[in-house]
């Protein structure tokens, strides 16, 4: 570890040191704009004892931070900064030997760095570190101008969970059974909808019932003055995201995932 700088790590956050996190990460944004990405939330992890904040210091000046998502116990998703004076000098690399002793103590399986798509030099330095493109993320919006006009003997059924509502696309069959075919899962905020979980039963699939669901949902939701869809899709599912496009979700913005896999780890 570089012994120029002393390091820290913890679990949770004073008061001054998300103030020096703020700082540092105005710094970052002053030469990387959007790309100087930031995570220091409290609590969103799965292991009480997991230490998810890790910091560099030059005296009482911090110069160095990372952030650790870690909600399952899979994947550690790593948000770095290094203040554009400080980098070059073996600050990050320090961090993620810290990080990497965590991964190993608590048997984690993956690290994810996110970055911007079009940030090159993001993706070069992940990959210096043995990291490779797994996917990119994509968040999607629809705005439900109007109803459409359906005719089919198929029918959504819903009922609602603690987080939100869960949808079925049904069909009645012989002696009034009902057989459901896909189902999704959204969560509301004010008039707008996040969407998840969308499934089609895989012997239906490629038949257009996950185009029929999405207008069934979209006439449901207009009747409820809900006027916005939101989703996550990765490029790692190009018929969802054919889907999507084709039913009129545009981009909103995007996120791609450098990973490394089962300790294969080059700091």
């Amino acid at each position: 570890m570089n012994s120029i700088y002393s390091y820290k790590k913890t679990n949770t956050l004073t008061d001054k040191q998300k103030k020096d996190i703020m700082t540092l990460h105005d710094a970052c944004i002053e030469t990387d704009g959007k790309n100087a990405l930031l995570y220091c939330d409290e609590g969103d992890n799965i292991y009480p004892k997991l230490n998810t904040f890790y910091f560099a210091y030059e005296s009482e000046k911090l110069v160095g931070y990372a952030g650790v998502f870690a909600p399952d116990g899979y994947v550690m998703t790593i948000y770095p900064l290094t203040h554009p004076k400080y980098r070059r000098r073996g600050i990050f690399k320090s961090l993620f030997e810290m990080i990497t002793d965590e991964f190993n103590y608590f048997k984690y399986e993956t690290f994810s760095f996110p970055v911007n798509p079009d940030y090159e030099l993001g993706k070069k330095i992940c990959k210096h570190l043995g990291a490779y493109e797994y996917s990119t993320e994509h968040l999607m919006i629809l705005d439900i101008k109007e109803k459409s006009d359906v005719s089919t003997p198929f029918f959504l059924s819903s009922y609602n969970t603690e987080g939100g509502s869960v949808y079925l696309l049904c069909e009645k069959t012989l002696k009034l059974f009902t057989r459901h075919i896909g189902s999704l899962e959204i969560t509301r905020d004010l008039n707008t909808v996040c969407l998840s979980h969308f499934e089609i039963a895989r012997s239906k699939r490629g038949k257009g019932y996950g185009r029929l669901m999405l207008k069934l949902l979209c006439n449901d939701l207009f009747d409820k003055g809900i006027d916005t869809i939101i989703l996550h899709v990765s490029s790692n599912n190009p018929i969802a995201l054919k889907l999507y496009e084709s039913f009129g979700f545009k981009i909103k913005e995007s996120m791609t995932y450098m990973n490394i896999e089962n300790k294969t780890i080059n700091p």
